[in-house]
C-alpha cells in the first residue's frame, strides 16, 4: 500500500514541479479526474499505452490506481518504477538514481542517490535520513526519493539514507522496546495515564540513542564530510519519535537542519524540554490523521505544543486518514519542507 501510494503521488506532485511533456498524441494528456469515469476495458487500453502492464490489478481500484501512473507518464513524461513484476529500468529517473546498501553505526542501511553522492565522491546539498515505523523496513520509504525527485528542484545531489531496524524482544523489528500491552492499557484509561507514559524512558532509548548519533556523525563523514546542518532525520510512528529523539540529542554544534514527524508522538518528554533549550529554532514539520487510532490526534497535538513552547518552529499538516501517511498533498509538503530545508543550509 505505501508504495502504491509513493507512485501515484509522485504523478500528482511532479506535475507541480515539471513542465508538461510537449507533443502529446492520441488524447493522452488529459485531466486523471476522467480516471474515474473510465470502463475497465478503457483503464487497460490506457494503462497499456503508457507501457504499464495491469495483469496484477485485479480490483477497479488497482486499475485506477496504476491508471494515475499512466496518467503521471503521458502528462509529465515520469517513468516511474513499476514494483514487482517490472524489472526494467526506465527514463530519465531511473538512470539518475541508485540504491545499494551500507552499514552506518549499528544500522543497515539502503541508501539512494546518484551515484557520485553514494560513493562520497560529491558532497550532497541535502541529506534525509528516514525511519520506519514498528514491524516494518526500510523498504517502505524506497520508492521516496524517485516520487519526490529533489535533485531536479536543487543546484545539489541529495543523499537519502534509510536505516533497517534490528529485531526486537516481540519478535518484530524495533528501534526500541515498545510494550504494546502498556501502551493500549494506557489509551484504555485515558489521557492521564498516557501522560504518565510519556514521562518514562522505554527500555532500548537510551542505546539506540547513542547509535543514532553515532549513524549522523558517519553519515556525515561518509558524505564528503558534509555537516549536520544539511541533515534532515524523519520518519513514521516509532521512527518519528526516534528521529526527535535523535534530532534533540546532538551537541549544540551539531543541530540538524529539521525534523520530519510522520504520525508521530512525544516521548520522554521532560527530556526532550529540557534539550530544546540547545536547539531553539529548530524546524519541525508534523503531519497525522484525524482518525489515528493507533496514535490518536490529541497526542500529536501535545507533541507541537511541547515543541512549540520550548522553542521549536513547528508547522503541522493535518489529515482526516488514519495511522497512515495520508494523501498526495502530504507528499507535497515534505516536499516544500525538504526544499526549504535544503535553501536554508546553503
Amino acid at each position: 500500500a505505501w508504495t502504491r501510494w509513493l507512485r501515484v503521488a509522485a504523478g500528482r506532485s511532479n506535475s507541480l514541479y515539471r513542465s508538461k511533456r510537449a507533443g502529446a498524441t492520441d488524447g493522452r494528456e488529459m485531466d486523471n479526474g476522467n480516471i474515474a469515469s473510465m470502463s475497465v476495458k478503457e483503464l487497460r487500453a490506457y494503462i497499456t499505452s503508457a507501457g504499464l502492464k495491469h495483469d496484477d490489478c485485479f480490483e477497479v481500484s488497482d486499475l485506477r490506481a496504476r491508471a494515475e501512473e499512466a496518467h503521471a507518464r503521458h502528462t509529465d513524461g515520469v517513468k516511474i518504477t513499476q514494483g514487482q513484476g517490472s524489472g526494467s529500468s526506465a527514463g530519465k529517473a531511473s538512470a539518475e538514481l541508485r540504491t545499494e546498501r551500507r552499514k552506518f553505526s549499528a544500522y543497515d542501511c539502503a541508501l539512494v542517490g546518484q551515484p557520485d553522492v553514494l560513493s562520497g565522491q560529491t558532497a550532497p546539498g541535502l541529506i534525509v535520513i528516514l525511519l520506519h515505523g514498528l514491524g516494518s523496513n526500510s523498504d517502505d520509504f524506497v520508492a521516496l526519493p524517485e516520487a519526490l525527485r529533489l535533485h531536479e528542484s536543487m543546484d545539489k545531489p541529495v543523499l537519502w539514507v534509510l536505516p533497517q531496524a534490528p529485531l526486537g524482544k516481540m519478535a518484530t523489528t524495533a528501534w526500541w522496546t515498545i510494550d504494546i500491552m502498556q501502551w493500549i492499557g494506557a489509551f484504555q484509561q485515558g489521557q492521564n495515564a498516557i501522560a504518565r507514559l510519556i514521562r518514562d524512558v522505554p527500555p532500548g532509548l537510551p542505546e539506540c540513542r547513542a547509535a543514532m548519533v553515532a549513524l549522523v556523525d558517519e553519515v556525515c563523514k561518509h558524505a564528503s564530510g558534509a555537516p549536520h546542518a544539511r541533515v534532515v532525520i524523519g520518519g513514521f510512528s516509532q521512527g518519528a519519535m526516534t528521529a526527535i529523539d535523535t534530532a534533540l540529542s546532538m551537541p549544540a554544534g551539531g543541530r540538524v537542519a529539521g525534523i520530519l514527524s510522520l504520525s508521530g508522538a512525544p516521548i520522554v518528554v521532560e527530556e526532550w524540554a529540557a534539550k530544546l533549550a540547545t536547539h531553539k529554532g529548530i524546524h519541525v514539520l508534523m503531519t497525522h490523521g484525524t482518525a489515528d487510532s493507533t496514535l490518536p490526534f490529541f497526542v500529536s497535538e501535545w507533541l507541537e505544543q511541547m515543541l512549540s513552547h520550548n522553542g521549536a518552529i513547528v508547522r503541522k499538516e493535518v489529515h482526516s486518514d488514519g495511522h497512515t501517511l495520508g494523501p498526495a498533498r502530504v507528499l507535497q509538503a515534505v516536499r516544500d519542507f525538504l526544499v526549504e530545508r535544503a535553501l536554508a543550509a546553503d
